[in-house]
């Protein structure tokens, strides 16, 4: 699909199961639920937009999920969640969801994220879970609770494991020195 734009619909955005499809310059925005919803499938995003999800913005379970200069914005729940299979981002960004930027779930994962900026999230911007990092080369910025969780150290942009900040602490990409926080 190009140039698809999906706007104010009252459950998913677009749903879809065992398909593979591609998104080129297409706009999913407002939908009641899920933005966009896979499972068992291979789904492509290139630059695209999905805004206003009343729950998470982009939802892919035991499936294949590639964004490129995509970007997952203001989603009530987490911008992007995967649960197994595999999610390759590159450039793009997911800013200002109510939740994480960026959630991995399961066991059974791959994820390739490169040039991609995760900022004011208001929980964590990544949270790893058991994925394996292929390539982790993100930027984050004021994420409410940190930059990271349950990430490997190649993900974790101060290098002190898990996510290194103080809880609530300000996120600003670099590692905390713990001075300031009271924490207690």
């Amino acid at each position: 699909f190009t140039g698809l734009t999906v706007e104010t619909s009252t459950s998913y955005g677009v749903n879809l199961s065992s398909v593979n499809v591609n998104f080129v310059e297409t706009s999913v925005i407002g939908a009641g639920y899920f933005g966009i919803f896979a499972t068992s499938s291979e789904v492509g995003l290139t630059n695209s937009t999905v805004e206003n999800s009343a729950s998470t913005g982009v939802h892919a379970a035991n499936s294949s999920l590639v964004l490129n200069d995509s970007s997952v914005v203001s989603s009530s729940g987490p911008g992007v969640f995967a649960q197994d299979g595999t999610i390759s981002m590159t450039g793009g960004s997911s800013e200002f969801n109510a939740n994480n930027g960026i959630t991995l779930s399961g066991s059974a994962g791959v994820a390739s994220l490169a040039g991609v900026n995760i900022a004011n999230n208001s929980n964590y911007g990544l949270q790893c879970g058991g994925f394996d990092m292929a390539t982790c080369e993100v930027s984050f910025e004021a994420n409410g609770m940190g930059p990271t969780t349950a990430c490997p150290l190649e993900c974790d942009p101060d290098g002190m494991g898990d996510d290194g900040d103080a809880p609530g602490g300000e996120d600003t990409g670099i590692g905390d020195t713990g001075i300031g926080d009271t924490g207690m």
